[in-house]
């Protein structure tokens, strides 16, 4: 329950940053970026949007290492919540979008089930 609740926190703190693109050519700040996109639960952006590699690598390695966190909290109570998922943890782990979508349900207290 407590990683629940610290991987819950970390979401909500990564929503509130600014998602904006970096201004810099950094691969820092674009793994950064990367990390609070990921850690979102938001789709990964496709390479047109940076223009060198080893921007693109970086941001790359910081999304994966946020969507891993995103993709561990409970999938229930994201749904219970009626936060947006956008399919991102699909390949981690095959019964996400179940749960979630169970989760939707409870509104009435009611169950797929």
């Amino acid at each position: 329950m407590k990683r629940i609740i610290v991987v819950l926190a970390l979401t909500g703190l990564a929503a509130c940053s600014s998602n904006s693109m970096p201004d810099s050519y950094s691969s820092s700040d674009w793994q950064k970026f990367g990390y609070e996109q990921g850690v979102s639960g938001l789709v990964k952006l496709s390479g047109k949007e940076m223009k060198q590699a080893e921007l693109m690598t970086a941001y790359n390695k910081g999304y994966e290492q946020g969507r891993n966190v995103y993709c561990q909290q409970d999938a229930l109570s994201l749904g219970k919540l009626h936060r947006p998922y956008h399919g991102v943890c699909d390949e981690i782990d095959p019964t996400f979008r179940t749960k979630y979508r169970e989760g939707t349900w409870w509104d009435d207290g009611a169950s797929l089930e």
